[in-house]
């Protein structure tokens, strides 16, 4: 495993995954650092007006005094983001190879007993998928996802703390869901400053994701404007969550690098 304390590397704190769903033609990722939109080509009209129909929905930032983070609520698989609290630091790991979920599972809890923290104490998933999943399974997934964290003290009541992203690449697929990386906090030492991880997000509001009707921007449009809309409303997203976890303007170092499977010029 290589194990990376977030805040003693300044310049890459905050990464995030956010992947833009085109229905089932293609999955790509995007890694938003605090990201300015305005550096982006200008939108089609067309585009523009779609974009002003998919409301960006933030709720406010509630602490989680028992992992030593506070987080963005969402939907009930996973949080919006989180940061750390005063007081504690995030350590991130990520595996030489990825297990499957279930190994992961015990991967994450014997680690976090070696190091002397509570299963509280888990904040952020990273995953890898073979492909999107479809509506159903995506749902069935979830459920059995959140059993774990139940059973650690962390997911109660439809409210979830961990953050998570699952990217579907376009290489060196796994055969089935496994784990790529963890974060976790732990009390910080002189130093140190504050951690955070902002989770993944489709190019459609995650609190109307369960509705009969689609909210995709621009679905199933891959042309470069198609493309470049789907980007900017996550990057946009991006924005509104590290607003939203008080981190706008800190740390100094911020960048935005968008890969997807199709150009965005």
């Amino acid at each position: 495993m290589y194990v990376n304390r977030f805040d003693r590397r300044r310049s890459f704190l905050g990464r995030s995954a956010a992947t833009l769903a085109l229905g089932s033609l293609a999955t790509m990722k995007s890694y938003a650092q605090g990201s300015r939109t305005d550096t982006l080509p200008p939108l089609h009209p067309t585009h523009t007006a779609l974009l002003a129909d998919q409301p960006h929905v933030t709720a406010p930032a509630i602490d989680f005094e028992p992992g030593g983070y506070r987080y963005l609520p969402d939907v009930f698989q996973y949080s919006g983001g989180v940061a750390s609290l005063r007081g504690y630091a995030m350590v991130r790991v990520r595996l030489r190879k990825m297990v499957t979920l279930q190994d992961g599972y015990q991967l994450i809890e014997a680690h976090l007993k070696s190091v002397g923290r509570p299963t509280t104490a888990l904040c952020s998933m990273e995953l890898r998928s073979p492909r999107p999943f479809t509506e159903e399974g995506f749902k069935a997934f979830n459920s059995v996802y959140v059993k774990t964290l139940e059973r650690w003290g962390l997911y109660k009541d439809g409210k979830n703390p961990v953050a998570r992203n699952n990217v579907c690449p376009e290489k060196n697929k796994p055969a089935e869901t496994r784990l790529f990386a963890f974060t976790y906090t732990v009390k910080s030492q002189p130093g140190d400053v504050q951690g955070f991880q902002i989770a993944g997000s489709a190019e459609e509001p995650e609190s109307i994701h369960t509705r009969a009707t689609p909210h995709i921007v621009a679905p199933g449009d891959i042309s470069p404007e198609g493309i470049l809309a789907k980007a900017k409303w996550v990057i946009e997203e991006m924005q509104l969550r590290l607003k939203g976890l008080d981190l706008v303007g800190s740390p100094p170092r911020r960048r935005t690098c968008t890969r997807c499977t199709t150009s965005i010029r």
